[in-house]
């Protein structure tokens, strides 16, 4: 509770940790900082690499496991958790960190394949029929950026130089700033925006992209 009130709200831009926070909560929220050892976390491990997708709500019998990335990314929460309980909240842990000695899921295998155009041309077609203006946008700029949905709907203006044809991150997911190169056809989806009064580019709620993607 005090890394979701404290320090999460500082450390990050887009809104991701919360829905892995709510996991590790409902697994461990009920133990005591002490208890929580390596043979549990290893128990919430092997329980969530064999938890169905929730993407597949229809027929989660049948829906492919969570990804090992996934549950990777959620016991490197937990990591941190404990770091910052230790390091900035001054909370002793007689055991240390119970997720620095077991082991992790691999990463999921990267992604390299591109749309073809016929797909590219397909989906630009869907989302003009789509009410919300800003979905068209918001995919194209996604697919010329490769930049994450938070990092998109987090870009404001003043970070954007169409002249030099880049913009830049101040706080990515790792942590870190970015610069991100602007392709012809991302200026030219950029320059035909309206500008928000707040300096946002894409003036639209994740969840409202979400539904509407």
């Amino acid at each position: 509770s005090r890394y979701a009130e404290e320090y999460a709200p500082h450390h990050y831009r887009s809104a991701g940790w919360k829905f892995k926070l709510k996991h590790l909560r409902g697994f461990f929220g009920h133990y005591a900082l002490s208890a929580i050892t390596p043979k549990l976390v290893t128990s919430f491990r092997d329980s969530r690499l064999q938890a169905p997708d929730p993407r597949f709500r229809t027929d989660s019998a049948n829906a492919p496991r969570i990804s090992p990335g996934t549950v990777k990314m959620e016991l490197d929460l937990l990591s941190k958790v404990f770091d910052v309980a230790s390091k900035e909240f001054g909370i002793t842990l007689p055991n240390g960190n119970p997720v620095a000695r077991i082991r992790k899921p691999k990463d999921s295998s990267k992604r390299e394949r591109r749309l073809s155009p016929d797909e590219e041309h397909r989906l630009h077609e869907e989302c003009r029929t789509y009410r919300n203006a800003w979905l068209l946008p918001a995919v194209m700029l996604a697919v010329e950026t490769g930049m994450r949905q938070g990092e998109l709907l987090a870009l404001e203006w003043r970070h954007v130089n169409l002249s030099r044809r880049v913009a830049l991150l101040p706080m990515t997911k790792n942590g870190e700033a970015r610069a991100v190169p602007l392709s012809p056809t991302a200026v030219e989806v950029l320059q035909a925006l309206p500008r928000d009064i707040k300096g946002v580019v894409l003036p639209i709620g994740k969840m409202t992209l979400y539904k509407a993607f």
